[in-house]
């Protein structure tokens, strides 16, 4: 419910960023899933894992203010990713189902797509960058967050922060694509989502 706090502790494991603690949401032998804090600034950042009240060797890496990414699954040979989208406020899955068995169907030209991503950053109101515990509403985004899709602009009608670490970006794909897995990107504050990732499309029935 909104307003529970995120656990820092899972597993007497604790990361902190800079000395601030993360939300951890997995822990396991090899693997430890944290939320990098909205307190944290883009730069250096030192990060240190504790286990059972011991701390790792400290590591150092570098925060950036964006770094986009948008929830798609590989094919076999991990050579192309097709997104995975939602039709607007549905959960009507779109996208290629030969590789996401949960899709009903590929994308069609002049589509408005709810597409799921990470990595957009703060939000317009610092207030509203949650990190830390449950919330509920979509807040609008510091970066400006563009689209396109087979190589031509989509217009973004919204981006935004959802849910801790989770945006939603909702898109009208551009009306007269082809058919085909076509390349989808998303462009927020000047960083590009990789470059293998595509939006299968189909024409729509006739009728």
């Amino acid at each position: 419910m909104p307003g529970t706090q995120l656990p820092t502790v899972v597993g007497d494991v604790l990361v902190t960023f800079n000395g601030l603690p993360a939300a951890v949401s997995y822990v396991s032998g090899a693997q430890v899933n944290a939320l990098v804090p909205a307190g944290v600034s883009p730069g250096p950042v030192r990060v240190v894992v504790q286990a059972y009240g011991a701390n790792g060797t400290p590591f150092n890496m570098t925060a950036t203010a964006t770094h986009p990414a948008v929830y798609a699954v590989p094919t076999a040979d991990g050579t192309t990713f097709y997104v995975t989208a939602a039709l607007a406020g549905t959960a009507t899955l779109i996208g290629n189902s030969a590789v996401d068995p949960h899709v009903l169907r590929a994308a069609y030209p002049g589509d408005t797509l709810d597409l799921y991503t990470i990595g957009l950053g703060a939000t317009m109101d610092p207030s509203d960058f949650i990190t830390n515990q449950v919330f509920a509403g979509a807040f609008p985004l510091a970066a400006q967050v563009t689209a396109s899709v087979g190589g031509e602009p989509a217009n973004v009608l919204f981006s935004g922060l959802t849910s801790p670490g989770l945006y939603l970006v909702r898109i009208v794909a551009p009306s007269d694509l082809a058919p085909g897995p076509q390349p989808l990107q998303i462009r927020a504050g000047g960083v590009v989502t990789r470059p293998l990732l595509v939006l299968q499309v189909v024409s729509p029935p006739p009728g």
